[in-house]
């Protein structure tokens, strides 16, 4: 659980980045893939449950990109601890990442579920609200499922052990194929030999926010295990640290703002398209989840970037 040794020259360091870059940039194609699953499948179930989804992704990611952002103040600080050589501090931080994912993923939980009130200033139709309502009741809870992954997200990378980021979202996408179309068509054109999956109702747009809820769960399952295989020196403190808490809030707060900002105004795009129709609305959610697909490349290298120079700050190589 040690940072990788200097790299020797810009090739050296180039080809210890791509080490760490490729494996993440597989684990964030994972989690955008889910989106465009969703996309493929609810735009089967007709043009209306495609715009509630593009509507519900745009609220979504408008109110929890603060907090993904804000997490991120947790990535510098575990990293720059395992590269000072020191694991269980790293632990430690990992911990009070946690509580705080936590206690935030609550409270934009709490906005989230409001937000849809405001969508009749806009001109969205209440076919369209009711619909948007029925998605965010199932995809609101994965909020600080989704903080509390992001956030052991950053400890995994941070130690070098990408692969059980690339495990999670390959089984998180498999499992999501599986379900998105059974919660959003029903089980009742299933053969008898499914069973109690005959007896799943049809529930739309919404089912695939249930499958996503469903498969959020399962990745922290699997980092969670993981990290728990991964051996530290000493017992890691597990109780809420309000110094640690308030330092990784302190270093995450203009992250989630940017974020918040630039996400913002795609989130406002996608809300605004709702006046020109729901085919508008359809059409900018394919295009927004093509869109995130690609960046996902950016978003791996990023993040390894990020690590190694954690890495070279907690070593003070300068």
């Amino acid at each position: 659980m040690s940072s990788s040794p200097p790299a020797r020259g810009a090739k050296g360091e180039l080809r210890a980045l791509l080490r760490l870059a490729i494996p993440l940039c597989i684990a964030q194609a994972g989690q955008s893939l889910m989106g465009v699953t969703d996309t493929f499948i609810v735009g089967r179930a007709g043009t209306s449950a495609l715009a509630a989804v593009g509507l519900s992704h745009a609220l979504f990611f408008a109110v929890s990109s603060f907090g993904m952002g804000l997490m991120m103040g947790v990535d510098p600080l575990v990293s720059q601890a395992i590269g000072a050589g020191h694991p269980r501090r790293a632990r430690d931080v990992l911990w009070q990442g946690v509580w705080l994912s936590a206690f935030v993923g609550v409270v934009l939980w709490a906005v989230l579920i409001t937000v849809p009130a405001g969508l009749p200033w806009v001109g969205v139709a209440e076919e369209q609200i009711v619909q948007v309502r029925a998605f965010l009741h199932f995809r609101a809870p994965s909020l600080p499922l989704m903080l509390i992954f992001l956030t052991v997200r950053a400890y995994l990378q941070a130690i070098g052990t990408p692969r059980p980021l690339v495990v999670s979202a390959v089984l998180a996408n498999i499992i999501n194929v599986m379900l998105v179309p059974l919660f959003v068509f029903g089980g009742e054109s299933l053969p008898e030999w499914a069973g109690p999956l005959t007896h799943v109702p049809a529930m739309g747009a919404a089912g695939a926010a249930l499958s996503t809820l469903l498969c959020t769960a399962l990745e922290v399952l699997i980092v969670a295990r993981a990290v728990q295989a991964i051996p530290v020196p000493g017992t890691p403190s597990r109780r809420p640290v309000k110094a640690d808490q308030l330092r990784a809030f302190r270093v995450g707060l203009p992250i989630g703002l940017h974020i918040a900002a630039e996400v913002g105004v795609f989130a406002l795009a996608g809300v605004l398209s709702a006046k020109l129709g729901p085919e508008s609305v359809g059409a900018h959610q394919i295009a927004i989840s093509f869109a995130s697909l690609t960046f996902t490349m950016a978003l791996g290298i990023g993040n390894a970037g990020s690590v190694r120079v954690g890495w070279a700050v907690g070593a003070h190589d300068t």
